[in-house]
């Protein structure tokens, strides 16, 4: 019995394998690698693992994002705010790459992702009014963007007011 006992504990060792360990998700190891900035290995470990849910969409997102593909980021981000309208989170990202997508593009085509920027960065602080980083983020559009694009001071100072309610620091700063 003490034999039987001995090859359990030791045949999974011989393995390189824990007898106590489990098996990690891809997706789980993939946003490891986003955590340690490995973007590149981030992204082809999601992509190799064939999911396509949201979270797998929201990753690809993020690592193409950090990565310059603003395009990439965009279309990665719609399909995870397709599968989850209500996510303030993936409008924010998807506000972030057209924004990007808008400072990236010919003079032609910025307006039109300029707009498209600001609509996902209103949309994100509709659906969670407390998501602090989209509220900076929709400052930071109506501080910067002229008023033909839906910019302006008056709206800044706003969401100002808004930031200052729920961090007096930040919002002193804003």
């Amino acid at each position: 019995m003490r034999v039987f006992g001995l090859l359990l504990v030791v045949l999974p060792g011989l393995s390189g394998q824990s007898p106590w360990s489990t098996v990690e998700d891809p997706l789980s190891k993939a946003e490891d690698l986003y955590r340690h900035t490995d973007y590149r290995a981030s992204l082809t470990m999601v992509r190799e693992s064939g999911q396509t849910g949201s979270k797998a969409y929201c990753l690809i997102g993020r690592d193409s994002f950090m990565l310059g593909d603003y395009k990439s980021a965009a279309e990665a981000f719609e399909r995870a705010f397709t599968v989850e309208p209500d996510n303030s989170g993936y409008a924010l990202w998807l506000g972030r790459s057209f924004g990007r997508r808008a400072e990236t593009s010919s003079p032609f085509s910025a307006p039109r992702y300029a707009s498209k920027a600001r609509a996902y960065f209103e949309r994100a602080v509709a659906l969670d009014p407390n998501n602090e980083e989209a509220l900076n983020d929709l400052f930071d559009y109506y501080l910067q963007a002229p008023g033909f694009l839906g910019g302006g001071y008056d709206k800044a100072e706003a969401i100002a007011k808004r930031i200052a309610e729920r961090n007096p620091a930040e919002g002193h700063f804003a």
